[in-house]
Parts: structure tokens; C-alpha cells; sequence
């Protein structure tokens, strides 16, 4: 769908008030309405909240939310008020990593899940000919678009919404100009080692020859920080290869070899499913090289490096079919 291009943010300026779904969760804010802390109040129900704005939702508009604390689980996205109902009768467009509607999943995996510290970013394009776009950001991250309604109507007010199992403190905040990247980014980012991977080469063997990787199957290698602390540059990594199974493993950078990283890998664990025949020996042949890597870089590709073998990957970013409805 393609949508007209504005950097104006209607949201920008306008006051609201924040109303919860009529349950018995609890809602508090600060004085600017900017810091809102939300305590879902029946176990395992969640308690929605919603930014009841006086005007300006029907265009399009672009909110942030930075999640300062979190004991159990959120999810960021918007609401009409009409469909502002107790727990999970709730319907509304919603992002916690996957895309739901406050009942249901429905695109799986589609990003990071929203945990503390965490930074979503939420932008609804809308057309005078009623179609709605809505587009998520994670972490400064364009995730692309999440849902895309050709016919959501021209009178319906969208507002900011949150959806709370548990506790949750954040941030809300306008900002006067819309993001300038609406198109889906590499999750793990343009550089370092954190991301989602392709595994394009394996070799294995003293003298590493090629081992044939299957067709029509894609090997994902993926990386993800192991330490959060406030250190630039991560050390500390959690390694997976989906072959057949699920192989993990945590790696730790530390020292160098010429331009390389040395590295220190942790055992290997794996899921439990029978692999198919042209699978088995690959995935035998990864577990077993895996955790005798000695040493990896980024150029362009990711290279791991191992006595008996070495993997060769590519940046990977899936692609996803934004959802046509949420109801």
C-alpha cells in the first residue's frame, strides 16, 4: 500500500487524558502525563490503558515509549475508544515482539519483545480514502509495517494504548516531526555481530572443503547480547543455529588474534526433534564444530572460525506480510 508522505505529527501538542478499560487494574500518572505507571489488577489479565485525546488521532501521528520498568509483560500500540474493553476483550493494533490485536498473535517473531529499557516507537499513517498503515520501531530500529487496513474508515479516532500483564512504568512522548525510515530494517542493526545471519558457507575437514548446505532451505544463524551493561561494545554473546533443531550456545570475545576476536565457547544445547535424513549430518557436523570455535569477525560477512572448520554468513532480515484486520 502506498501511503502519502508527511513529516507533520498531528499527535504533536495535543492534550489527553490516560483512561483505563473499567477493570480493577490501577493507573497513575505524572502531573505532564508523560511517566505512567499501570498494574493489571486480576492475575493473568491484562489491564489496557488509553490516551483519550481531544483531537488530531485521525491523521497521522507518531508516539514513543520508553519502558523504564517491567514485571511481566506490555504491549504498545493504539486503540479506537469503543473497542476499550476489560482484559482481553480488548481490540486494538499492538506490538510486545509480536504484532497482536490484545487477544491474539498475529505475526509471529516480528521483532525484539518489549522488556525494561526497552524503546518502541509507533507511527500511523493515515489517507483521506481510509486506509490505515501502522509501522513499528524497536530500539531505533524501522521494523516496518506491522498492520495495513485499506479500509479502516475516515471517522475513527486511533489513540496510543497500552496492554499490561503484570507492572509497568514508561515514558510517553511526542515528538513534533514523523521518523524518516518507514521501510524494515536489519533487526540486529548495520554493524556488529548482534543480528540475524545466513549461513552462506561451511567447511569443514583440516583442509576445510565445502560441505553442501540444502536447497531451498535457509540455514539462520542468529546473535544476541548476553551482557546489558553499559559497555559500548558487548563481550558477551548467545549464539543459535536453526538446522533441524535449535542449537545454542553462549560465546564470549576475549582477546584478539590479528584482526580477529578470540573467543571462548560455551557447551552446546539442542532441541530434541528428529532431524530429516539430508539434514542429520549437517546438524551433527555443527554441534559437533560449534564449540571448538576459536576466533570470529565481521566484515561484511560473519565468520566463525573453528581447528576443523569455519561458518560464513550473511546479514538476514525476514520479511513479513503486514495484517489486513485485527479483528
Amino acid at each position: 500500500m502506498n501511503m502519502t508522505s508527511t513529516t507533520t505529527n498531528s499527535l504533536f501538542g495535543v492534550d489527553g487524558t490516560w483512561i483505563g478499560d473499567g477493570s480493577n487494574g490501577t493507573l497513575s500518572t505524572s502531573s505532564s502525563s508523560s511517566d505512567i505507571s499501570v498494574v493489571s489488577g486480576t492475575r493473568g489479565s491484562p489491564f489496557n490503558v488509553m490516551f483519550d485525546v481531544v483531537a488530531g488521532s485521525t491523521e497521522t501521528m507518531y508516539f514513543e515509549v520508553d519502558v523504564l520498568e517491567l514485571s511481566g509483560n506490555i504491549a504498545i500500540g493504539v486503540v479506537c475508544k469503543a473497542e476499550l474493553l476489560p482484559g482481553y476483550k480488548t481490540r486494538g493494533m499492538f506490538y510486545n515482539g509480536n504484532v497482536t490485536n490484545g487477544n491474539a498473535g498475529l505475526i509471529i517473531n516480528f521483532g525484539d519483545y518489549v522488556k525494561a529499557n526497552s524503546k518502541v516507537g509507533v507511527l500511523v499513517q493515515r489517507e483521506t480514502s481510509g486506509a490505515v498503515e501502522m509501522i513499528f520501531y524497536m530500539d531505533g530500529v524501522c521494523l516496518g509495517a506491522g498492520f495495513c487496513l485499506p479500509q479502516f474508515g475516515t471517522e475513527e479516532v486511533l489513540s496510543p494504548s497500552f496492554h499490561v500483564t503484570g507492572k509497568a512504568k514508561v515514558s510517553f512522548h511526542v515528538p513534533s516531526e514523523l521518523p524518516g525510515t518507514k521501510e524494515r530494517l536489519n533487526v540486529g542493526g548495520e554493524s556488529g555481530y548482534v543480528g540475524d545471519w545466513k549461513l552462506e558457507r561451511f567447511s569443514t575437514g583440516p583442509e576445510l572443503h565445502e560441505f553442501p548446505l540444502p536447497v531451498g532451505r535457509d540455514i539462520i544463524l542468529t546473535v544476541a547480547k548476553e551482557d546489558e551493561g553499559e559497555e559500548e561494545r558487548s563481550t558477551k554473546f548467545r549464539v543459535s543455529i536453526k538446522v533441524a533443531n535449535t542449537l545454542r550456545c553462549k560465546v564470549e570475545i576475549v582477546g584478539k588474534m590479528e584482526n580477529f576476536d578470540k573467543v571462548s565457547v560455551g557447551g552446546v544445547m539442542s532441541t530434541r526433534m528428529l532431524p530429516s535424513p539430508e539434514l542429520q549430518t549437517l546438524e551433527q557436523l555443527v554441534a559437533k564444530s560449534l564449540p571448538t570455535c576459536y576466533k570470529m569477525i565481521v566484515s561484511e560477512d560473519l565468520i566463525m572460525t573453528a581447528p576443523a572448520a569455519e561458518f560464513c554468513a550473511s546479514r538476514y532480515s525476514k520479511s513479513f506480510s503486514p495484517a489486513a484486520t485485527y479483528s
